[in-house]
């Protein structure tokens, strides 16, 4: 039985149609399609619902946000999930932090939020599946089963081949990490304006 959301092949080259004022640092595809996604969702997305940022790192989603719900009163939960250390260090922007958590991986793992799980609405993981090992992949899976089974939006983006080797990671290859994602339960996709449903990830 399949679980709620369905899996989006995401590629590169679509950065180039996208507008210019969406465009990450130096034109980066991979965050200018996460905001392209984000702005299409944005209109769904209320101030109580939650975006789950796994892997947030320095805070990019963040600062994608704020730009995206700029003195909005839909913006909705930012919910920061890291290691403790990495977690310390965030700076968020200051609208973001004030409607904002930081959970711990460990907690993700166990899908323990700070809220009701209905109101995750997007997850978003970015640059991460590259770092994990098998045995973390797969937690980092079943995690999402728990949480998007009440109709979450999933976006997974990570890169296919690492611009400079990196010792004991490795990406993951769309057409080897779809099959994984179907076997958990996901159904594959294609994100775009017209597929913008609950539950889908996107891979880039």
């Amino acid at each position: 039985m399949k679980i709620p959301g369905s899996v989006t092949l995401l590629k590169a080259s679509l950065s180039q149609k996208l507008h210019k004022n969406l465009q990450g640092k130096d034109g980066d595809p991979q965050l200018a399609a996460l905001r392209q996604y984000l702005q299409v969702l944005s209109s769904t997305l209320n101030s109580d619902d939650v975006i789950l940022d796994v892997g947030s790192g320095r805070g990019v989603l963040a600062d994608s946000m704020q730009k995206i719900w700029k003195d909005s009163p839909r913006l909705p939960w930012y919910y920061a999930v890291d290691l403790d250390e990495l977690l310390y260090d965030l700076n968020l922007p200051r609208e973001i932090h004030n409607h904002s958590r930081k959970i711990l991986f460990s907690e993700f793992l166990n899908a323990q939020l700070p809220c009701n799980l209905k109101q995750v609405k997007v997850i978003v993981i970015r640059n991460t599946f590259h770092e994990l090992n098998i045995k973390i992949t797969a937690e980092v899976l079943i995690a999402l089963r728990k949480i998007t089974r009440f109709g979450a939006v999933v976006y997974l983006q990570d890169m296919e081949n690492l611009p400079q080797g990196e010792r004991e990671n490795a990406g993951w290859h769309s057409k080897l990490l779809k099959p994984v994602l179907e076997q958990v339960g996901f159904e594959c996709g294609v994100a775009n304006r017209e597929k913008v449903v609950l539950g889908y990830i996107g891979i880039q």
